[in-house]
C-alpha cells in the first residue's frame, strides 16, 4: 500500500473509532440518577403456612419471579432473603440468617435467570431478623444516588434488638437518601404496625397484601421505586367553587387532589390570548382500580364548560397528566365589551388510593398575542407580536443524537484527507 493510502486508512480508522467511542460514552446511562433497588423476601418458618389454599412461600416466589421478568434490563436491582437457611432454635445463629441472593446490578437475561433459580429454591425455614437485614441491605445499596428497599414480610421481627423501626429512623437521621416500602403479607395487627412504622420512618409506603394481589402490589412498589417523581412549584390550595378560587399568574404550582372532589383555580386572560393549563397527579401509593384526571375551563358567568380534557389509566402509573390549550378569547366571550376576564379551571380526580389525597402539579401559561378593540396586536414588551409567547426553539432530533456530531467530525476529517490525497496525485501527474 502506498504511503498516502496508508495514512488515509489510518486516519479513517481513528476517526471512526473516535465516533463509535464517543457514541458509546454518550449512550451510557447516568448512574448517579439511576435508582438502585433491593427487594427483601421473608423466608422465615411462618411462610410455610397456607393462605387461600396456597403456601405463602409459593405465592411469594411466584410474585417475585413475575417481578424479575418485568424488571427493565437496565434497572439495577438486587434480591436479599432472611430466614432461609437455619432451621434450628439458636437465636444468635437464626438472627444472622440473611443472604444476598442477587447483587445489585442490571437485570439482563443472565442475571434474571440466575436470580429466578435461587428464588425457586427457597423454603420457609427460620427466624425473622428484619432490623439487621435492613442494616445490611442499606450497605448493599451504597452511599450515593437514589436508593430503595422493598420489604415483603408476613410477620414482625423476631430478633429485636435492633428494633426495625429504630433502624429505619436511624438511617434517615444519618442523612441516608434511602426509602423503604413495605408489604405486609397476610399480617396481624402488631406486625402491620411495625411494617407501617418502618415505611413511614423513611418516607416510604406500606400496603397490606394477600396471595391474590401480592404480585401486583410488588410490581407497583417497584414502579414507584424505579420511576420516582416529585411535584414542585409554589404551594396553592384550590377552592371548592369558582367564585372563591385562587387567581394564578403564569407559573408552576403544587396542590393536592382528593378522590371525586373538585379543585377550582382562576387565571386572567386577555382578548386574543389562549390559556394553557395542565395538571399532573403523582400517586404516592398504589390504588386498587383505574384512575382518572379531568380538566375543565369555564368562561366568566358561564355554567357550561368552555373546554375539557380527561386522562384515564386502567393500571398503576406514577404520573397521570392532563392538559390542553383553550380557544383564543374573543370579545363575545366576555360581558360588556371587557378586554380581559378571569377563566375558571376545574380539576377533578378519581383515584381510590390509601392516602385519599394525592399531590398534583399545575402549570399555567398563556399563548398568542392579546389584541386591541380593532383587532390589532396589543403592545407586549415581553414577547413577540405573533404566535406563542416566549417560545424556546427545540433542537432537532437529528442534531440531538449523541452519534451525529462524532460522525460529522469523522466525515470532515475523511474529506480533508481525501482532498490532500487528490492534490498529491495531481501534483505528481503534473511533474511526470
Amino acid at each position: 500500500m502506498h504511503a498516502p493510502w496508508r495514512a488515509l486508512a489510518t486516519a479513517v480508522g481513528a476517526a471512526v473509532a473516535l465516533a463509535v467511542t464517543s457514541s458509546a460514552q454518550a449512550d451510557e446511562p447516568d448512574t448517579a440518577s439511576t435508582p438502585r433497588i433491593e427487594t427483601i423476601i421473608d423466608a422465615s418458618g411462618s411462610m410455610k403456612e397456607r393462605t387461600g389454599g396456597t403456601m405463602k412461600m409459593d405465592a411469594a416466589k411466584q410474585a417475585v419471579t413475575q417481578l424479575i421478568d418485568r424488571v427493565p434490563a437496565e434497572a439495577p436491582m438486587g434480591l436479599r432473603v432472611y430466614g432461609a437457611t437455619y432451621p434450628g432454635d439458636d437465636k444468635t445463629t437464626g438472627c444472622a440468617d440473611t443472604q444476598l441472593l442477587a447483587p445489585i446490578e442490571r437485570m439482563n437475561q443472565a442475571a434474571k435467570q440466575a436470580a429466578k433459580q435461587k428464588i425457586n429454591a427457597l423454603v420457609g425455614t427460620g427466624f425473622t431478623p428484619i432490623g439487621d437485614t435492613l442494616k445490611v441491605a442499606a450497605r448493599d445499596l451504597g452511599t450515593e444516588g437514589d436508593r430503595r428497599i422493598i420489604l415483603v414480610s408476613d410477620g414482625e421481627d423476631t430478633c429485636a434488638p435492633p428494633d426495625p423501626c429504630e433502624v429505619a429512623r436511624e438511617l434517615k437521621d444519618q442523612g441516608v437518601d434511602l426509602v423503604i416500602d413495605t408489604l405486609g403479607f397476610e399480617v396481624d395487627a402488631k406486625a402491620e404496625r411495625q411494617l407501617r412504622c418502618i415505611a413511614q420512618g423513611t418516607g416510604g409506603e406500606y400496603d397490606r397484601v394477600g396471595s391474590d394481589d401480592l404480585a401486583k402490589e410488588l410490581d407497583d412498589a417497584f414502579k414507584r421505586a424505579w420511576s420516582p417523581y416529585e411535584v414542585s412549584g409554589a404551594k396553592t390550595t384550590g377552592s371548592d367553587r369558582c367564585a372563591t378560587a385562587p387567581l394564578l399568574a403564569p407559573g408552576q404550582y403544587a396542590d393536592e387532589v382528593t378522590h371525586t372532589k373538585e379543585r377550582w383555580y382562576k387565571a386572567k386572560l386577555q382578548v386574543g390570548q389562549a390559556l394553557r393549563f395542565s395538571a399532573s397527579m403523582v400517586p404516592r401509593s398504589a390504588y386498587k382500580t383505574g384512575a382518572a384526571l379531568r380538566l375543565e375551563y369555564f368562561l366568566p358567568g358561564k355554567s357550561h364548560a368552555w373546554k375539557h380534557e380527561v386522562s384515564v389509566t386502567q393500571n398503576w402509573a406514577n404520573l397521570i397528566s392532563v392538559g390542553s390549550e383553550s380557544d383564543r378569547l374573543t370579545y363575545k366571550d366576555l360581558p360588556g365589551g371587557a378586554r380581559e376576564g378571569e377563566i375558571c379551571m376545574k380539576v377533578s380526580g378519581r383515584i381510590d388510593s390509601v392516602n385519599k389525597t394525592e399531590p398534583v402539579e399545575l402549570l399555567v401559561a398563556t399563548a398568542h398575542q392579546a389584541v386591541t378593540d380593532h383587532g390589532a396586536p396589543a403592545p407586549d414588551e415581553d414577547g413577540p407580536l405573533e404566535g406563542d409567547t416566549k417560545v424556546v426553539p427545540q433542537a432537532s432530533s437529528s442534531a440531538s443524537s449523541p452519534l451525529v456530531w462524532p460522525l460529522i467530525g469523522a466525515a470532515a476529517l475523511i474529506g480533508l484527507l481525501l482532498s490532500l490525497l487528490i492534490r498529491t496525485r495531481l501534483s505528481r501527474g503534473g511533474h511526470s
